[in-house]
């Protein structure tokens, strides 16, 4: 992944009327504080998932029903697809396994903060405060200690 892939990505998106935001390594990736990411990951809403697969249809490799899926603790509405041959994973609506049950992650909406990156195209991130409560939460310890690492030394 690039900041190519990433700008063609965000401005194939950049009319999606619902919330979206980069997040996980990707997000790392864009301010700089990881060298590499595999994938984009993108949080979106129940509505913003379907608006995002409409957005990249030319990318879509079949028409398969959107579906709730489950990936260990994170369950969401979910889709992937390939952009400038950069995988794309669109998780909406998502929710946790925290104590024991599925809860609605509503927290990342709140969380949206703006980067710019190759002559001004403006990206939404989740916060570092979100991802290092989320990896956290998740029991993602190498994350959150590279998050953590990196939010001691910034200035602010």
């Amino acid at each position: 992944m690039n900041f190519d892939s990433i700008s063609l990505l965000v401005k194939r998106l950049q009319y999606i009327r619902s919330p979206w935001a980069v997040v996980g390594g990707s997000n790392l990736f864009i301010r700089g504080i990881c060298d590499q990411a595999t994938d984009v990951d993108i949080v979106t809403s129940e509505s913003g998932v379907i608006e995002i697969k409409n957005a990249l249809p030319i990318f879509n490799s079949g028409t398969l029903p959107l579906e709730r899926t489950k990936c260990e603790k994170v369950s969401s509405i979910f889709f992937t697809t390939e952009v400038d041959n950069c995988i794309v994973e669109v998780m909406g609506a998502p929710h946790n396994y925290i104590g024991g049950k599925w809860v609605p992650n509503i927290d990342w909406e709140a969380s949206i903060e703006f980067c710019s990156i190759n002559n001004g195209l403006v990206v939404p991130l989740t916060s570092l405060e979100y991802e290092m409560k989320i990896n956290m939460t998740l029991g993602n310890s190498a994350r959150t200690k590279i998050i953590k690492r990196y939010l001691t030394r910034a200035p602010r």
